[in-house]
């Protein structure tokens, strides 16, 4: 199939979505297909969206760490 119109859309900062996307684009490339990638208009890697999902993950747990910090409950104290 060639086509100039996308196949797939998901949200850059959705790491699920990214996940899929990641999924559906390995079952393609183990079928012989090739595919391309774009943010925005410029080509990105798979590599480079499984790096962005590592990214978003780790944030995720950053934050959750901070509000752990922040937000702890001191009556046991």
């Amino acid at each position: 199939m060639k086509t100039e119109k996308p196949v797939m859309e998901c949200n850059y900062d959705d790491a699920d979505q990214l996940r899929s996307l990641v999924k559906c684009a390995e079952e393609l490339l183990s079928m012989g297909a090739s595919i391309k990638i774009y943010e925005e208009e410029e080509w990105i890697t798979l590599e480079m969206v499984r790096n962005l999902i590592g990214t978003i993950e780790g944030i995720a747990k950053d934050r959750e760490a901070i509000d752990n910090v922040m937000f702890r409950d001191d009556s046991d104290e």
